[in-house]
């Protein structure tokens, strides 16, 4: 609110007491000051949710206000949200005051609470223990947690908050919280790990605090959940096989044909290569009984990775520290050597002895190689990415890059490569780490067999992934057999992701999301960090991911993912498709390696378990059994949060598993619906984090759990969990009903009522559109009614009242609203009949005088003129529409802004400005220059066919002339002649061009063809010659009218629900002029019969002879026609001596459509400067400043006083905002002297729009008119044809 803004008026007053006694009565006659919030609980949940829930202003000790602007009319819960250091003690048993607001209430309500500050702190001491068997009790044997956090909770947020008090478990699990406030409180501890609560919802339970004592709380059980039910029990033991060394570790996994498995890493730091059986256990078959081997590879070869070629052959790629070269080793499938490549299975790459980083190794089709690495460029600027292609016998292959060898830097940026992949075809695809100033992308880049970048991949050969707000660190990268890109990769946000790319680099929309899928790993509301480390695809398509988690006071745990060939969570396996598992005995530092995806979409994960010199295998099992949960919704009358003797179970009450803990039941979320009893179950479900969450029904409020908590659960396999209950209360429904207002309605308009009502669930809506203050009249059930203000004459106003009703019987008070209807200012066109030459009389005129108030336009209009346009006008509120110019102005050359202004007998006025030019005498025309000719004929269409028929004469003496600019008038430099005796005309000398050729017509003449005085288009080259360029002509003379036996006939009606249909109830109009329009130009000729209609709007033409006659009504200022549409007339056929009736004319006021109610959408665009005339906004032209904008809302071409209208600014852009979906026709305002080149004939831009959208870009193009010479041959003429007709009712349209 702004200094000087009137102060809103109080609705609500509160008075706070200081109950110093603690007995609940304001005895003491003290205010409360301090530690205390007034606010109204909006989603009545007990807690104060600041930033959304409004508080009331203290304004004095312990006095406090809620003003209009922040109540509207309705029921609003009052509570206090006290310091802890306070307790309330008024009300006690209510905890909140249910108050209603109306609109039409003089003086806030008045309310009060007592509070009394409470004396002395106490302390509160228990125990967190480990629930082995989660029964909710701690039985013999069952230790406690030490390192848990517990806290205070006293808003009852679940969260520790900075003025809560907290401590952490000792080594038995024991702790003690101090110099807490004495009263009630939530004592809460907080999750770590994978671990679940099993005593107290929500890990929380409520204590009272004693002064100057230790409460013992009850036990805090939680268990860590056993994630070893999703792993194959008959695998090691219980899923889990080690392989142990002094110093150990694992790089590689990779599965053989017999299920055997090969573990490539370090044993006491030598390169080993380890072999399993099917159950995790070492293989003696291998390695001569040690099941590994250790081959004589440079001392200190580090394994980066392994891979296998097509016979299982085994290839280890690294590096040794002091090499700083790509190596690579085969191996025979028995450990030993492969001398067949490079004479002893060893090769070293160097690229220009530079110090080379190894990364990644792949097998291409036909066992070739190909080795991944990096090295800092010469300058040590940036990072450039190395792929050598060896042969099978070890050799370079010459045809990769000439030499065997490729460098490569994409966009010159420092890419880290981390993984590599071949296609099919032996396309090669890599993925890096690019760092950016604000965040880290995954680059994929794709290599042909050739060496050279791929540039038909992404964009110049590469693809940046990346996410909003979020970096992304590069994993592991493979091949599907459908050759689609498979990157795993994990975000600073703790997910783990996957994209798929097609082969062109472009994302896999059938995966995920845009090609995307995304995992995050949480327990209860905590959220786990994971850092992906591989990804694997099996021949069913599915995908499964791999990486680490880092919870909170946790050892690492192994993360896995498995989901479908589209991406969506395989809910059939793991713990509803997710796996997180802390190996048995793992150290703090454990790290994973490659995930090998079974057939039957079991996973093998190997990881190293640093601190405890050991490798861990692990292997998942089948799907798990489902879990259910089970309980009872009742009805809490008293709302005490207990189930007491007499409270029934509430039927058809849905419960819900809130899986992503929004509190909204989603289509996917598992629910039950309650029975006749109250009982629930929902069964059959895959176990995860859940909120067991009630569907509050609108009206009510949940008493237990309190403040409508959900109860958080962890589900096991075939865990049957039971009495999740929840406690629901009415909340009475005392009905409040708004009318909202005040309006405001212009003349004529229409405005939409906005009807609201709180207090319970609104059934029915009752409106009286004009109430006298005593007997209500319905005149609408509709909740948001159009008023239409009629043919009011303004300023007047209006009464109008609402009820709103829930059920059958409750009915609110009748609630009044004023509609304002406001004067409308009146409409014309204002012009002159310029260009006039130095000394020639000039004048203006007013035409088109319209006023929505048919009052005004029976009182008539005044009208003032200011010639000078200097603010002062000369003539000031005469009767006459038409004015002549002062000689004065016409004495000089010049262009001259003459103002005028119309204006109704309420004082409403609006100005136009008319420009006028004044022009010398014109110079002769500059001799044309070019080789080309244009001739015609200017004939006599004596049958007015169009047609130079035999027989029709040449009209001499008409003048000709070429209208370059095509502005429907001659400029002074425009070629002209006259027709000689025959009627023709020619002009020669022309350069080539295109032409708009027009004739000047006299006085009682019309031309025939071309059609709707159009002129004659013509093109011509060079020396080219253009004939029979001819125009008709006739006069207007009216042939006499006909006589005969034929009889038309019709009635005028009021067409009072403008449908064009003559509607029982409807009446004739009496007095309006008909009349049969015999040369079909719109108006009545002197010889043209006429005649009126009787009182009942009938009227009739008889003694016709046989024709076809165009029928007319002349409409009276403020009226329309509505049929025949378009104010066209009836077309009637009658043979000699037919007689035709029910040629009926409908017509109405010309009221003004009402503007659609606000929304939130928008349309803007631009004005600009159309050079040349190609009808778009090209790179240069200007935008128009000053032009005016409007919607036309009832599309009759001109703008009516309450048309939404705005100016177009410096840069020529204009907007319109808080529309609602609608469709719109907008349209400019063209000053004297401009045309507009887009839209296209004057038409309006078309915009429809959706509810909240923006359309941008609704432009428009003008030009203004001046001549332009002839151009010598050869010259660009750079015309545009500007078509300027007179359509049926004589207004002038530019085509």
């Amino acid at each position: 609110m702004l200094a000087g803004d009137p102060v809103p008026p109080p609705v609500i007053e509160v008075n706070v007491f200081a109950d110093l006694n603690g007995n609940g009565v304001n005895d003491e006659g003290m205010a409360h000051t301090g530690d205390v919030t007034v606010y109204a609980d909006v989603n009545v949940n007990g807690i104060y949710d600041e930033g959304f829930e409004p508080s009331a202003f203290m304004i004095a000790g312990g006095l406090y206000e809620f003003t209009a602007n922040q109540l509207p009319p309705g029921l609003h819960y009052v509570r206090l949200d006290l310091f802890p250091s306070h307790q309330q003690t008024f009300p006690v048993s209510l905890g909140a005051y249910p108050v209603e607001v109306t609109a039409t209430q003089t003086a806030p309500k008045t309310i009060e609470f007592g509070v009394r500050q409470v004396t002395g702190q106490g302390s509160v001491s228990g125990v967190v223990y480990e629930d082995v068997n989660g029964n909710g009790v701690r039985d013999a044997g069952e230790s406690g947690n030490s390192g848990r956090t517990v806290f205070a909770d006293y808003n009852r947020n679940l969260t520790l908050d900075g003025n809560e008090p907290s401590a952490v478990t000792d080594s038995n699990g024991n702790y003690t919280l101090t110099n807490l406030f004495a009263g009630p409180v939530s004592i809460k501890t907080i999750l770590t790990g994978i671990n679940v609560f099993t005593a107290a919802a929500n890990g929380s339970t409520r204590v009272n605090v004693v002064p100057n004592q230790t409460v013992t709380a009850p036990t805090l059980g939680t268990r860590k959940f056993d994630t070893s039910v999703y792993l194959t029990q008959n695998f090691g033991t219980k899923g889990e096989a080690f392989i142990s060394a002094t110093t150990i570790s694992a790089a590689a996994t990779r599965q053989l044909a017999d299920g055997k498995l090969l573990i490539a890493g370090q044993r006491n730091g030598v390169a080993t290569i380890f072999r399993t059986t099917t159950t995790g256990a070492l293989d003696t078959t291998f390695g001569g009984g040690l099941g590994y081997v250790q081959p004589n590879l440079p001392s200190g070869f580090v394994i980066k990775n392994m891979v296998l070629l097509s016979d299982e052959r085994i290839v280890i790629g690294g590096q040794t520290p002091t090499s700083g070269n790509l190596e690579v080793a085969v191996l025979t499938s028995t450990g030993a050597f492969d001398n067949s490549f490079a004479g002893n299975g060893y090769q070293s790459v160097d690229f220009d002895n530079a110090v080379d980083n190894f990364v990644d190794v792949a097998v291409m089709p036909g066992n070739k190689i190909a080795l991944l690495g990096w090295r800092t460029n010469v300058a040590g600027t940036d990072r450039e990415t190395e792929i050598a292609v060896l042969q099978p016998n070890g050799a370079l292959d010459v045809n990769f890059s000439g030499s065997g060898k490729g460098i490569y830097n994409f966009n010159a940026s420092i890419d880290t490569p981390v993984a590599l992949a071949v296609e099919s075809d032996s396309q090669l695809v890599f993925i890096a780490d690019r760092p950016l100033p604000a965040k880290n992308v995954t680059v994929v880049g794709r290599v042909n067999p050739t060496g050279l970048i791929d540039n038909g991949f992404g964009s110049a050969g590469s693809r940046v992934l990346e996410v909003i707000d979020e970096s992304l660190f590069a994993g592991k990268l493979l091949i599907q057999s459908d050759n689609k890109i498979l990157v795993s990769h994990h975000g600073s946000s703790g997910r783990l992701y996957a994209n798929r790319l097609a082969t062109n680099g472009t994302s896999d929309n059938t995966f995920g999301t845009a090609g995307r899928v995304s995992q995050l790993y949480r327990n209860g509301r905590s959220t786990f960090f994971a850092t992906s480390t591989s990804v694997a695809v099996n021949a069913s398509g599915n995908v499964a991911l791999s990486g680490l988690l880092n919870a909170p006071g946790e050892a690492t745990f192994i993360a896995a993912a498995l989901v479908t060939p589209a991406g969506m969570r395989n809910a059939m396996f793991l713990r509803n498709g997710q796996l997180a598992h802390s190996i048995t005995g793992s150290g703090s530092n454990d790290t994973a390696a490659n995930v090998v995806l079974q057939g039957d979409n079991k996973l093998i994960l190997t990881s190293t378990l640093t601190t405890a010199g050991r490798i861990g295998i692990l292997q998942t099992g089948e799907p798990p059994a489902r879990a259910s949960v089970s309980g009872n919704v009742f009805d809490d009358l008293n709302g005490n949060g207990i189930r007491d003797a007499g409270e029934s179970g509430a039927a058809n009450r849905t419960v819900f598993l809130d899986f992503n803990f929004d509190g909204v039941r989603q289509s996917s979320e598992s629910f039950a619906t309650t029975d006749a009893l109250g009982n629930y179950t929902i069964s059959n479900f895959f176990t995860d984090d859940y909120l067991v969450t009630l569907t509050r029904p609108q009206g009510f409020e949940q008493t237990y759990n309190a403040g409508g908590f959900s109860s958080f659960a962890a589900f096991l396999p075939s865990q049957a969990l039971t009495n999740q209950n929840f406690g629901l209360r009415q909340i009475q429904p005392v009905i409040v009903s708004s009318p909202g207002g005040p309006y405001a309605v212009a003349e004529g308009g229409f405005v939409q009522l906005l009807g609201s009502a709180t207090g319970g669930a609104i059934t029915g809506w009752e409106w009286d559109l004009n109430y006298d203050g005593t007997t209500f009249t319905v005149d609408s059930t509709q909740q948001n009614p159009a008023f239409a203000a009629g043919d009011l004459d303004g300023p007047g106003s209006q009464l109008i009242a609402l009820r709103a009703k829930s059920g059958p019987l409750a009915t609110s008070l009748i609630s009044t609203a004023i509609v304002n209807v406001t004067n409308s200012n009146p409409t014309a066109v204002f012009t002159n009949n310029g260009p006039v030459g130095i000394g020639q009389s000039a004048t203006v005129a007013f035409s088109q005088m319209n006023d929505p108030s048919a009052a005004d336009r029976i009182a008539g209009f005044k009208y003032s003129y200011d010639f000078n346009n200097d603010g002062t006008f000369e003539i000031i509120d005469s009767n006459n529409a038409t004015a002549t110019v002062p000689s004065t102005i016409t004495a000089a050359v010049g262009t001259y802004m003459i103002r005028g202004r119309i204006k109704d007998k309420d004082g409403g006025f609006n100005d136009y400005i008319s420009t006028l030019t004044v022009n010398t005498t014109p110079p002769p025309p500059p001799p044309p220059t070019g080789g080309a000719t244009l001739r015609g004929t200017v004939f006599l269409d004596t049958d007015r066919d169009g047609v130079f028929d035999t027989g029709e004469a040449g009209v001499a003496g008409r003048t000709i002339y070429l209208d370059l600019n095509n502005n429907v008038q001659r400029e002074s430099n425009e070629p002209l002649t006259t027709t000689n005796a025959n009627g023709l005309y020619e002009f020669t000398g022309l350069a080539a061009g295109t032409y708009k050729i027009r004739q000047v017509l006299p006085s009682g003449f019309t031309q025939t063809t071309p059609s709707n005085n159009f002129g004659n288009n013509a093109t011509v080259s060079g020396n080219q010659v253009r004939e029979g360029l001819n125009f008709g002509t006739i006069g207007t003379v009216t042939p006499p009218p006909p006589t005969g036996g034929a009889t038309l006939s019709g009635t005028v009606f009021l067409d009072a629900d403008r449908d064009g249909v003559f509607d029982t109830g409807e009446s004739g109009v009496a007095g309006r002029t008909i009349y049969l329009d015999l040369n079909n130009n719109v108006q009545r000729d002197g010889n043209e019969p006429q005649t009126t209609t009787n009182s009942a709007g009938q009227y009739t033409f008889t003694g016709l002879s046989a024709g076809t006659y165009k029928i007319r009504q002349i409409l009276p200022s403020g009226f329309i026609q509505t049929t025949p549409s378009n104010n066209f007339g009836n077309n009637a056929t009658v043979t000699a001596t037919q007689t035709r009736t029910g040629l009926n004319f409908g017509t109405n006021t010309s009221t003004v459509t009402p503007p659609p109610p606000p929304s939130g959408g928008s349309i803007s665009g631009t004005v600009f400067f159309d050079t040349d005339r190609d009808a778009k906004f090209d790179t240069g032209e200007q935008g128009v400043s000053g032009r005016t904008v409007y919607l036309d809302l009832n599309n009759n071409n001109q703008r009516d006083s309450n048309e939404p209208q705005t100016t177009t600014n410096s840069s020529g852009q204009y907007s319109f905002s808080g529309l609602a979906a609608n469709t719109y026709k907008v349209r400019q305002i063209l000053p004297s002297g401009f045309i507009q080149t887009s839209p296209g004939n004057n038409f309006g831009n078309n915009v429809t729009l959706a509810t909240n959208q923006s359309r941008t870009g609704v432009n428009f193009g003008t030009f203004s008119f001046s001549a332009r010479p002839i151009l010598a041959a050869g010259a660009d003429v750079g015309l545009t044809s500007t078509r300027i007709h007179t359509d049926l009712f004589g207004a002038e349209n530019v085509d």
